[in-house]
This record gives C-alpha cells, sequence and structure tokens, in this order.
C-alpha cells in the first residue's frame, strides 16, 4: 500500500509532458516586410502614393489600405482607403510591388481618410455589370 501511495504521490508531483513545438515555415524576407510606407503604382504603373495604414476589420482580416497620393513637391498631400480587394500585391526581388485596379481620377476624387471619424469611405472596385 505504501507503494502504491508513494507511485501516486511521484505521478502527481511530475510535471506534465511539454507542448509539442509551433509548425516553422520558411517565408521569404519580401514576403514578411511591413507594408506600410510601400509605394502603390496605378495601372499605368505610375507611382500613385505610399501606405500608411491597413485597416482590419473585427476578424482580423484586412479590410482597405489608407494611401497617402503626393501632392506637389509634397504639398496638398491627402489620404484614402483603398479597398483591400482593389489592391494586388506581387513579390519583387527586393520589395512588394502594390498596385490599385482603381482609376486615379476617381480615386483623387474619393473623400479624404480621417482616422477620427466614426466610419470610413473606402474605394471600392464597382461590381460587373450585367449585359441586358
Amino acid at each position: 500500500m505504501a507503494i502504491l501511495a508513494l507511485s501516486l504521490l511521484l505521478a502527481a508531483a511530475s510535471p506534465p509532458p511539454a507542448p509539442a513545438p509551433a509548425k516553422v515555415e520558411q517565408v521569404r524576407k519580401a514576403t514578411a516586410e511591413s507594408l506600410l510606407g510601400q509605394s502603390v503604382t496605378d495601372a499605368k504603373g505610375d507611382v500613385f502614393g505610399h501606405v500608411v495604414d491597413v485597416l482590419i476589420d473585427a476578424d482580423g482580416t484586412p479590410h482597405a489600405a489608407v494611401i497617402e497620393s503626393s501632392g506637389f513637391f509634397g504639398i496638398g498631400n491627402r489620404q484614402m482607403a483603398v479597398d483591400w480587394k482593389a489592391l494586388t500585391f506581387s513579390v519583387q526581388q527586393d520589395h512588394i510591388a502594390i498596385s490599385v485596379r482603381l482609376d486615379p481620377d476617381q480615386l483623387k476624387a474619393m473623400p479624404e481618410y480621417k482616422s477620427e471619424a466614426p466610419s470610413v469611405p473606402v474605394a471600392t472596385q464597382a461590381a460587373p455589370t450585367k449585359p441586358r
């Protein structure tokens, strides 16, 4: 009986087994670097602006990128939110290339992004029209 009690005491005192290590995945550096500050080009390949923020929804999924478009000599810079689905991302040799699939003139006509506003206007792609 004493041996049984001693073995139960030792079993209760032993630490639980260590958890299995997390799965490790190798990721190219360019795909893991920050999007903030990255240039955004328009359909013509011209630099439209730079990513200054990423807006996420309640699930933590990116919903929009806040892009600051450049004015002449830095005068007239403005920020606008662009739907995440309207952006394309491609890994280049040393950076992430981001392009927007929206017309630059339409983007410039968007209301300015205000971080303190309770809701944010987001530029989205128009739904394809159905032929009649």
